[in-house]
């Protein structure tokens, strides 16, 4: 079976408190590291920024609300739709 893990399928996860005070586990993928300035947060900050891949849309987690360690997961893709053939005897 060829399944490749590829670069572009990396996420993290991570248990998150956003602007309102409710706490989620989030996955990102497609993620880098920015210091810019939020409208939901105080002045410029450390952001990860990234796909939610629960929402389908790109996020801005700021550093100091990522309540857990990150965890990166590699997810592996089947990019031929491979299926295995069943076993005979």
């Amino acid at each position: 079976m060829n399944v490749v893990p590829t670069p572009e399928a990396n996420e993290l996860t991570f248990v998150y408190r956003n602007w309102k005070g409710h706490i989620a586990e989030r996955r990102v993928k497609d993620f880098k590291l920015v210091y810019n300035d939020n409208p939901y947060h105080n002045g410029p900050q450390w952001f990860l920024k990234g796909i939610d891949v629960d929402k389908n849309v790109m996020r801005d987690f700021a550093l100091t609300d990522i309540l857990t360690p990150l965890r990166q997961t590699q997810v592996i893709v089947n990019p031929c739709n491979y299926k295995e053939a069943p076993d005979v005897e």
